[in-house]
């Protein structure tokens, strides 16, 4: 059995990604808040922050779907 297969793999890898994901947009954050950052660099830190901001929301749903439906 795959690790795709294994539920219990596949939460501990959302996990650990979401974990990731999180630290992440703590340094994008601090970057901004700092204002070291110059036109279109800052725009594109908006940008990506924004897209981390959408992956851990995703992570966050798939992982609630999964507490939902534990026989998935």
């Amino acid at each position: 059995m795959g690790k795709g297969d294994d539920p219990k793999a596949l939460i501990t890898d959302l996990q650990e990604r979401r974990k990731l994901l999180v630290l992440l947009v703590a340094e994008y954050e601090d970057r901004l808040k700092f204002n070291d950052q110059r036109g279109d660099e800052r725009d594109r830190s908006i940008e990506e922050l924004s897209v981390l901001l959408t992956q851990i929301q995703s992570i966050d749903a798939t992982l609630a779907d999964m507490e939902d439906k534990p026989n998935l």
